[in-house]
């Protein structure tokens, strides 16, 4: 994955979120940075790629996913809103559809959220929950705290 598509998709991101009003977190360089990192260190290791849509030279669609364990992850898809054409759609048909095919995929997981699409594709929901640890009570009473104040 060479940093140059990898700019290029969080562009295409921030493109599509600023479309729909809101902030997206590439715009943010610690975001930037951290997609960057993660992307180069699994790399190494198969787990991550990037898939892109193009038309001519332009990037109308990309998603960043995972493979771990015979698991797809879809993780951060984007489309150019630009374009009315449904890039995103048919770049997750184009997934779904290669996944299913691929011997060593079982399953297909699309993570958090209940995005009409992902319910339309998905056969099984889970829910999903988080969990803090704390080293000391100070730091559990400070987190309480930042809970509280939003």
């Amino acid at each position: 994955m060479t940093p140059g598509i990898l700019n290029q998709f969080m562009s295409l991101h921030q493109r599509e979120w600023h479309a729909k009003g809101k902030r997206s977190q590439y715009e943010d360089p610690s975001e930037r940075n951290f997609l960057g990192g993660l992307a180069q260190a699994l790399t190494k290791a198969s787990g991550v790629h990037l898939d892109c849509l193009w038309w001519g030279d332009e990037l109308v669609a990309g998603h960043v996913g995972f493979r771990w364990a015979r698991r797809e992850y879809y993780y951060k898809p984007c489309y150019d809103p630009d374009i009315h054409r449904s890039t995103g759609k048919l770049l997750l048909g184009y997934l779904l559809s290669a996944a299913a095919v691929d011997n060593n995929i079982d399953e297909f997981d699309f993570l958090n959220g209940l995005e009409p699409y992902k319910v339309q594709h998905s056969s099984d929901l889970r829910e999903t929950c988080a969990q803090t640890i704390y080293r000391t009570g100070f730091e559990k009473l400070l987190g309480a705290v930042r809970r509280r104040l939003g």
